[in-house]
């Protein structure tokens, strides 16, 4: 581009610049039709925008991952992007966390919490995951630590009763 000078420089790579534009347009309107088929004032919307100002291409793939994503619980989200012991501990932590849910969240059958949580364990049986194992106490890190929060799995030492980050009620160590 500097052996052709600032003006032609640009002429040659507009065409280039205008084509790869175009083409990631089209990759977004298509994307954002597959992912949201009912939205189609959005879509419009979108279009236009990104069509107009190319910076805003971006936004808008940025934006279509975040609503993509956001639809899924991170129980499956874990189970289909990470494997083995990540796996394990975030879909540990999802089951912690709603079993664990603050009391207004589980009240009576047909609560939020409640409904979410017999749903992770129907999906927890589905992909072969037992909920009794991922329920276990993680090893212990600190030989000193009496109790650790099932949520967050951080060990305690005597005298705690509450997480200090999650304001879970702890659980004891078992002794062997």
């Amino acid at each position: 581009m500097l052996s052709l000078h600032t003006e032609r420089g640009i002429l040659v790579w507009l065409p280039i610049g205008s084509l790869l534009h175009c083409a990631t347009w089209a990759a977004l309107l298509v994307a954002h039709r597959t992912l949201a088929p009912d939205a189609r004032a959005e879509r419009f919307e979108l279009s236009i925008s990104t069509a107009l100002y190319p910076p805003a291409l971006l936004h808008g793939l940025q934006k279509l991952w975040d609503e993509a994503c956001s639809v899924f619980h991170p129980a499956l989200l874990a189970s289909v992007l990470l494997d083995g012991e990540a796996r394990r501990a975030r879909l540990r932590l999802e089951l912690a966390r709603v079993e664990h849910a603050p009391d207004g969240l589980n009240r009576g059958p047909l609560g939020i919490g409640a409904l979410e949580r017999e749903a992770l364990l129907r999906f927890l049986a589905r992909i072969g995951e037992d909920p009794e194992a991922l329920r276990s106490p993680p090893p212990q890190r600190d030989p000193l630590a009496a109790s650790y929060c099932p949520v967050c799995l951080c060990d305690y030492r005597g005298g705690a009763t509450r997480c200090s980050d999650c304001d879970t009620a702890l659980r004891a160590y078992r002794k062997a």
